[in-house]
């Protein structure tokens, strides 16, 4: 079966619902005002809702049928991802995450798209189109897709995955240590944080200009819990900071630079290491 015809059925079926959340609405708009009232769901914004798909699919979702309109919206984006239909994907899940915005992977997913996807896409995909255009390009799908963390930050300001997330794009993608550093520092107060989460805090902040000394005094806290958080790259960086605050040689740690080693086998080592 080609997409085509998957695309019609799926659509057929989505009507459907539709229609039958029409039917329910009066009975499941009570229901939805009082779960709103209890606190138990997110009061939609039926202005954006509108400007989205249009009213129709607004008065369905007051009909009980947002969770099924999110899926059919996350397959329509799967589609639209697999033809590079960057503004469809953006749209979808403009619209899931107005629809469930409680819905951590789908501000996780549509951020990825954005970040990553698209911002490739725009680099890649025409080579003849000029270098500082397709990196114009490539950045404002990058700059969408931390608006969209943002976003989805204010409506879950206690998910470490969201900030986790922001963090990583923070030093991947534009080397902004500082504020990759802050993200971490959320994620960690966060519900489920990442247990390395405190780690690279501190690597971060250890490469963010003026707070090197917060940094070594963080760092050497975890160092002196003991072996389980002395790994390589916690090291390197107590390290770095040693030479950088010209810590006295009595106080420095005992334990080398791991890259050490490498620099004296591999004359060029600094030219590709992290």
């Amino acid at each position: 079966m080609n997409r085509s015809r998957v695309f019609r059925k799926t659509a057929v079926t989505l009507v459907a619902l539709l229609v039958f959340g029409l039917v329910r609405m009066p009975v499941e708009s009570r229901l939805t005002e009082r779960f709103v009232e209890a606190g138990l769901i997110d009061e939609l914004p039926l202005t954006e809702l509108r400007e989205l798909a249009g009213q129709s699919v607004a008065f369905a979702v007051l009909g009980g049928l947002r969770p099924m309109l999110a899926i059919y919206l996350t397959l329509h984006a799967f589609d639209a991802w697999s033809y590079r239909k960057w503004e469809t994907v953006e749209k979808d899940y403009r619209m899931i995450t107005t629809l469930l915005p409680e819905d951590i992977d789908s501000w996780k997913t549509g951020a990825w798209h954005k970040i990553y996807n698209a911002s490739a896409s725009a680099l890649y995909d025409d080579p003849s189109a000029p270098e500082a255009v397709r990196q114009r390009d490539a950045r404002e799908w990058i700059d969408k897709g931390i608006a969209f963390l943002e976003k989805g930050i204010e409506h879950n300001p206690k998910s470490a995955v969201l900030h986790h997330d922001l963090a990583r794009v923070y030093h991947d993608k534009l080397d902004r240590p500082c504020l990759a550093a802050e993200h971490y520092r959320l994620s960690m107060e966060g519900d489920y944080p990442k247990s390395y989460a405190r780690r690279f805090y501190g690597y971060f902040l250890a490469r963010c200009p003026g707070r090197e000394r917060e940094a070594y005094d963080y760092l050497m806290t975890l160092y002196h819990q003991g072996e389980s958080q002395r790994l390589p790259t916690l090291i390197q960086r107590i390290k770095e900071l040693e030479e950088k605050l010209a810590i006295p040689e009595a106080n420095r740690i005992p334990e080398k630079d791991p890259d050490e080693e490498m620099r004296k086998r591999y004359p060029h080592y600094d030219q590709v290491a992290p």
